[in-house]
């Protein structure tokens, strides 16, 4: 049986699914890779006639890409994660569609329960004093330092997308106040107590002992957390970003962690990534590792094995559903 459509997977990420999708994908599809250590001649060849692309970060980051995404053949720009900032109407020909996945929330809120819960009952901080010798945490003699809990306490949290909604679930789980903005006010659906709007930023921020950002990055919402809503939370809070860094004014935050306007801040989306010319850059331009208050890491949240499966089990439902002509799944409007 010859194979009747072409896909183009563009970057190294996502030749680490090809023998996934050629195999779950049943010899429907001819595919083919590209990195951006090949050159400009290859990629014109393995997207001519392309039906579909996957489009990985390394690719997006090289820039050659984006010429190719014009060729007329194309009907599906396929994302292999959630975010399209970089997406612009007129990187597509007319007739192609593009879309992302989102298999990310479970992955991204159990980081976060995670962070919290590493915070609030200090077991890295207890198990390396127990292991240099001390008691002083101990609870068997009644006069140790104690830790906290989290049951009773607010979350907060911005965006009530896929992400926060498996933060909700969870944390209500831990038997939390779970508050929530979206981009109107409602009814707060289970398992909230309240559902605010972008408009009551600040009511969540005064009430909240743990602020989350899982909004997207757009012009609504880009220094949405600046000084003077910083200084709105409380000075044992803690701030959680895992949206996008730009949320953040950086030196805003720099300075309200460094002056402890608040408590800490857990930090897994930052304002400077690797590029091909600099593949170690400081995540900011501000000595966020100088802070002992907060909590850093690389844009890992949702770096799971299992999240990558299903990721790629997305997409491969995608290009399916672009062979039988039906629906495509978590379309973007650009």
């Amino acid at each position: 049986m010859s194979c009747s459509l072409k896909l183009a997977l563009l970057g190294a990420y996502c030749q680490t699914a090809q023998a996934f999708l050629e195999q779950d994908l049943a010899g429907s599809w001819t595919i083919g890779s590209w990195s951006p250590q090949d050159t400009d001649d290859e990629l014109a060849s393995l997207m001519l006639g392309a039906d579909a692309v996957v489009v990985g970060a390394d690719a997006l980051l090289s820039g050659r890409v984006f010429t190719a995404l014009k060729i007329p053949s194309l009907r599906l720009l396929q994302i292999p994660f959630s975010g399209h900032e970089w997406l612009q109407k007129d990187m597509l020909a007319d007739n192609c569609v593009a879309c992302n996945v989102y298999t990310h929330g479970s992955t991204i809120a159990e980081y976060v329960m995670a962070a919290i819960l590493q915070l609030e009952l200090k077991l890295s901080v207890i198990d390396a004093d127990f292991r240099a010798g001390s008691w002083r945490y101990g609870g068997s003699v009644a006069i140790g330092e104690r830790h906290g809990e989290i049951a009773e306490k607010t979350i907060g949290i911005i965006g009530y997308g896929d992400i926060g909604q498996g933060v909700a679930q969870r944390a209500r789980a831990f038997d939390m106040n779970v508050i929530a903005l979206a981009r109107t006010r409602r009814d707060a659906p289970a398992p909230l107590s309240w559902l605010g709007g972008f408009a009551d930023l600040e009511e969540l921020l005064s009430r909240s002992d743990f602020v989350v950002l899982a909004c997207p990055a757009n012009e609504e919402t880009t220094a949405m957390i600046n000084a003077d809503r910083l200084g709105k939370m409380k000075s044992s809070a803690v701030l959680i970003n895992v949206a996008r860094g730009q949320v953040c004014d950086e030196g805003d935050l720099f300075q309200a962690l460094s002056d402890r306007v608040i408590a800490g801040a857990v930090l897994d989306t930052w304002y400077q990534y690797p590029t091909p010319e600099n593949n170690s850059p400081k995540p900011s331009q501000f000595p966020f590792e100088t802070l002992n208050n907060v909590l850093m890491t690389p844009h890992c949240a949702a770096w799971s094995e299992a999240h990558h499966q299903r990721r790629w089990c997305k997409v491969s439902e995608n290009l399916r559903n672009l062979e039988a002509g039906e629906p495509l799944n978590d379309q973007i409007s650009v």
